[in-house]
């Protein structure tokens, strides 16, 4: 039963036998009168469509076996020019929703990377900073390289406080002497950046909760 098509279930819940339901699904179109075969449409939609004429017909009163008419509606591909029309409205709706979905991982993938990215750069920061603090000679020659290249980067620097403090409270020398360090010695920063860049890989690869609830 597990296994039974949807087609085939569909077909025997409005009371065709068993055998009439597998004779049509595997069968196919080849049930249907070669006259009045459709083109363009799975055969799966066919079923639905002639189940749902069922149905309207059943409302107008007009049917008196539901079995005989939906053999003949199958056979004879009765026209349904209302499901055309719901389908167009439910096709309209599944990619309004399937949009809406697409956009709300973009949002909540962008989320979560700039918080791992945030992390990341805040480890390598704090990272940074011990070197700083355990080898001032570094700093100092760090500092020196740089303010050849920015005389500017010095006179921000408040003449008499020690290099270790203008580091911490000048976010432009905090900057690029971070990025100084990462540059020139890169393999110190490795593990954080290949730990995160871990987390990014998997980030990237892993469904939403609605992903995972339609497979």
């Amino acid at each position: 039963l597990e296994d039974m098509p949807l087609v085939v279930h569909d077909l025997k819940e409005v009371g065709l036998t068993a055998s009439d339901a597998w004779e049509i699904w595997q069968q196919r179109f080849d049930y249907v009168d070669a006259s009045k075969r459709p083109q363009g449409i799975e055969f799966e939609t066919y079923i639905r469509e002639k189940l749902h004429l069922l149905k309207q017909r059943q409302v107008e009163g007009k049917v008196k076996s539901a079995t005989g008419f939906l053999l003949k509606a199958i056979k004879q591909n009765y026209a349904n020019p209302e499901f055309a029309e719901e389908e167009k409205k439910r096709q309209s709706r599944e990619k309004v929703k399937t949009n809406h979905l697409t956009e709300r991982r973009r949002h909540l993938f962008e989320e979560q990377k700039n918080e791992i990215q945030t992390n990341r750069d805040k480890e390598l920061h704090q990272l940074c900073e011990r070197i700083a603090k355990e080898t001032p000679t570094l700093l100092e020659q760090v500092a020196a390289d740089l303010f050849k290249e920015n005389s500017l980067l010095k006179k921000a620097c408040q003449p008499g406080k020690a290099l270790l403090e203008s580091y911490q409270e000048k976010p432009m020398l905090r900057v690029m002497v971070d990025q100084y360090l990462m540059d020139h010695y890169p393999d110190r920063f490795r593990a954080i950046r290949t730990r995160y860049d871990s987390q990014l890989v998997a980030l990237a690869s892993k469904p939403t909760a609605e992903e995972q609830a339609s497979v």
